[in-house]
Order: structure tokens, then C-alpha cells, then sequence
């Protein structure tokens, strides 16, 4: 049943709004007289042939036709005045899934419109709504983080939607560049995010611990597919790494271990150190932190330390492409120290925590990261990202085609391959196509098709992109 304003619902699932007449509308209801004996009123539930019908045959009724509700006020009228005989009213109560705007034109003629207001039942709105998610363009089940308000002097319920749905704020798919802030997790931004474009259907690639700052790709709707392709891409970090003691992260959160002795550290040159930061240039077998996010017997590393066991990873072989000092200083605030400002450019995977460590062990006085900063993600710069304080969804976002461009070789398809691969299909592989790869398929209209990759002449899809990416 429904019930809206002061009224009451009738059986059937039609809502009817009795205003003033509320008192004799539940005694004609329940079969009871009305408590003014000159208020009298006649309820008479009808078919489309004004056939009266039962109240209890209501039920199954519901397939037949039009439900009406006529009030026979030839002894007391709307404003309670008596009336001359033969000016019967009649209300007709339209089906609750005929539309708003033709409610009012199934009213008959010479109908009192003042008390009879009739509202959509519980079962039909719940119909509405999932009709509407049907025909929505965005597939995302989810529920929006951002509630639409009722507009003002409105019935707050939603009517159906005749546009292509996208988010709240025109955001339908696409990869952000975000310059993230000290203090706040990847999980924080992409939280964030999924508030400001109004999609649930956000994630990340490539994770920056909360002290860290600087680039994070997020991918929004359709385009999350892309971030395993994005994910594995080369980065560049701006790093500050202090010698003099280890703590129990490798960053400056951690707990710290035994400080080395000042004349160590002292005794530390500058050929010193430039000698072992040249040994882990290069291919080199990292051992990541204990506290990183690399699960082990399907918990996270980090999770296992903080519940007091022992964690030792596996070494992983890592790419430094470039490690090169940018300053040096020497800081007596807290102890002998030397902090020492680096660029970093590295494959996926790499812990520039464990280069610190790895730098200071190698020197003998140990040594922690301090702080760390994204630049660079592929061919994605940080110079390019907005903070998030001053994101724009909509302005920013840059279409998965454009992204996956950037990212990988890209091949233009014609219109019939276009619909082949958007089918699953293999095609012929163009001359030169590079082996063993991603490749970005673009159609005609510029859209991302799909990922593919070479394989015995043919094209092959990896991931799959819906035709509703196209910006």
C-alpha cells in the first residue's frame, strides 16, 4: 500500500489523499456510519463498464481495467453545502503506472478535484525504479553516494529518465590524473572520488603509502578495465632518504633501531655513497619491506607484522633505470644523520623504502626513507594532475582511448573490424604489429575497442571495452 500527505491507501495499491472527507472515507471503508449524520458519503468502487465491484474482489481484479472511486455527494457537496439531487460526483483512480501528466485527464468532467489525490502503491514504485535502471546507459548497480533531492513543492519521487545515464555530474568513463596529499591512503582518494563523479565503479593503479605523495591513476566506470594495463607501468619518485639508523617500516613511521656512532657517520664520503647507490642501479634482487602489501598465505605483510609474527619476503628482481643524488646534508638535530635528496626511476614493483635501507646497510649506518614524492607513471605526469582538493571530475577525466594511447602501441581499426573485435572476434594482425604486448585498438569514431594482443597472425581481445566509453 502507499500512503502520501493526510490520506489513506486503499487495498488495491491506489493511495487516495482524502482531505477533508478523511473521516468519511475510513467509516465508508470499514462499513461503519460516518459520525455526522448529515456528512453522509457513498463509496462505490467501478469498472471501465461502471460495473460496481466488490471490495474484496479487488485483489483480483487488478488485470481487468480501470479501478474508480465515485463519491455520491447528493446530500452534502465538497464544501459541505447540501445539493440539489442528480449532482453526483465522480472520481475515477487511475492505475498507479499510468504517468503523472495523464493522471489529470482521466478525471470526468465535472469532477470535485479539491480532495482526491492518487499516488503510485509500494509494488508499482519499486517497477518504476527497476524500469529505469533498465533503460540507464550505465550499468553500475550500485547505489549513488550523492542523493538527488526532491525538486521543490514536489511528490520526491523520481520520474523516468529520457537521457542517457551517466553520473551525477556528466562523468561517464574515463582514467583521472590526482595528485594525492601526505596523510591520506589510496583507498581515501579513490573513496573520494567515488563521492565527487557519483559512481561506486572506482578504483586505483598503483598504490602510495600515506606519507607519500604525487601521482595516482584512478579509473572511473568502464575504464577501471584499463588499470591492469597501467598498473605495470614504469615510475619515477622524488625521494628523501636520512643516514644514520633503520626503523622497523624503512620510512620515518616506523619504529627506530640502534643509531649508528657520529664518527661512522662522519667518516661517510661522498664517493661512498655515490659507489653504492651505482650497485643498485641497474637489475637488482629487492626484498621488499616487511610492511608492504605483498600478501603471504593470503593475508598482507603488513597485517602479519602488526599482529607480532616474523615476516621475511622473498627477494623480487626490480629495474632501477635511475638513481642519482640531487643534494646532500648533513642534520645534527636528532642525532648524526645524513639526509640525502634523490631521483628514482624504477619498473613496477620496486620498494624505494628498500633502497634506503639497502643504501644505508650497504654503508654501514643504515638508513630510512623520509619522504617520497610520484612524478611520473608511464608517460602520465604529475605536473598534469590536480589536487584533489581542486578536482573537477567532468573536467578532468581523460577518455580511455586517450589514456591507453599513452600507455601502449595503438593500431586504427576499420569500421567491420571495429564490430568484430566489439563482438570478441579475432582479425588479422597488420604488418608490424609488435609481438607478446598490449596493443590499444581505436575504432573509426575513436573509442577504445578493446585491448588485444598478437597472436599466430591474429589479433586476439585481453580486455573488452563497452561501446558507451566513447567520448
Amino acid at each position: 500500500m502507499a500512503r502520501r500527505g493526510r490520506g489513506d491507501a486503499h487495498d488495491a495499491g491506489l493511495g487516495v489523499v482524502g482531505g477533508d472527507e478523511r473521516e468519511q472515507a475510513e467509516a465508508a471503508r470499514c462499513g461503519k456510519q460516518p459520525r455526522r449524520g448529515v456528512d453522509a458519503v457513498e463509496t462505490v468502487l467501478h469498472d471501465d463498464d461502471r460495473r460496481a465491484v466488490e471490495v474484496p474482489a479487488i485483489g483480483g481484479d487488478r488485470g481487468r481495467g480501470i479501478l474508480g472511486l465515485r463519491a455520491d455527494e447528493r446530500e452534502v457537496g465538497a464544501a459541505r453545502q447540501p445539493l440539489a439531487g442528480g449532482h453526483a460526483h465522480v472520481h475515477v483512480a487511475v492505475p498507479a503506472r499510468e504517468a503523472q501528466s495523464r493522471r489529470t485527464d482521466r478525471l470526468e468532467a465535472g469532477a470535485a478535484r479539491r480532495d482526491l489525490d492518487v499516488v503510485a502503491g509500494a509494488r508499482e514504485q519499486r517497477r518504476e525504479r527497476a524500469a529505469e535502471r533498465t533503460r540507464a546507459e550505465d550499468p553500475d548497480p550500485h547505489r549513488s553516494s550523492v542523493r538527488r533531492r526532491p525538486p521543490p513543492g514536489g511528490s520526491g519521487r523520481r520520474p523516468p529518465s529520457r537521457c542517457p545515464a551517466v553520473s551525477l555530474y556528466g562523468v561517464n568513463s574515463g582514467i583521472l590524473l590526482v595528485d594525492k596529499p601526505q596523510g591520506m591512503t589510496s583507498h581515501d582518494v579513490v573513496a573520494r572520488v567515488r563521492r565527487l563523479a557519483g559512481t561506486r565503479k572506482v578504483g586505483h593503479a598503483g598504490t602510495l603509502d600515506p606519507m607519500a605523495t604525487g601521482l595516482l591513476l584512478i579509473g572511473v566506470n568502464h575504464a577501471t578495465r584499463l588499470l591492469h594495463h597501467l598498473v605495470g607501468l614504469d615510475k619515477e619518485y622524488l625521494a628523501t632518504i636520512r643516514l644514520g639508523w633503520g626503523t622497523s617500516t624503512d620510512d620515518a613511521e616506523g619504529e627506530a633501531f640502534a643509531a649508528a656512532s657520529a664518527d661512522a657517520v662522519d667518516a661517510i664520503t661522498d664517493a661512498a655513497i655515490a659507489d653504492g647507490m651505482a650497485r643498485l642501479t641497474g637489475g637488482i634482487d629487492q626484498v621488499p619491506s616487511a610492511v608492504s602489501a605483498i600478501k603471504v598465505d593470503g593475508k598482507r605483510a603488513y597485517q602479519r607484522v602488526r599482529e607480532g609474527e616474523q615476516v621475511e619476503l622473498a627477494a623480487r628482481h626490480v629495474t632501477i633505470t635511475a638513481f642519482d643524488l640531487l643534494d646532500r646534508r648533513r642534520d645534527t638535530s636528532a642525532g648524526a644523520a645524513i639526509d640525502l635528496d634523490v631521483r628514482v626511476a624504477c619498473s613496477s614493483g620496486t620498494y624505494v623504502r628498500a633502497l634506503a635501507r639497502d643504501l644505508g646497510d650497504g654503508l654501514g649506518i643504515g638508513g630510512h626513507l623520509t619522504a617520497l614524492r610520484r612524478t611520473r607513471i608511464g608517460a602520465f605526469e604529475v605536473t598534469d594532475a590536480p589536487s584533489l582538493d581542486d578536482l573537477d571530475v567532468a573536467a578532468a577525466l581523460t577518455s580511455a582511448a586517450d589514456a591507453a594511447r599513452r600507455a601502449m602501441p595503438a593500431i586504427e581499426l576499420a569500421e567491420q573490424d571495429a564490430i568484430d573485435l566489439g563482438h570478441g572476434k579475432r582479425i588479422p594482425a597488420p604488418e608490424g604489429t609488435a609481438r607478446e604486448q598490449p596493443i590499444a585498438a581505436i575504432a573509426p569514431d575513436g573509442r577504445l575497442v578493446a585491448i588485444v594482443e598478437r597472436r599466430a597472425g591474429q589479433l586476439k581481445v585481453v580486455t573488452g571495452f563497452p561501446q558507451e566509453d566513447a567520448s
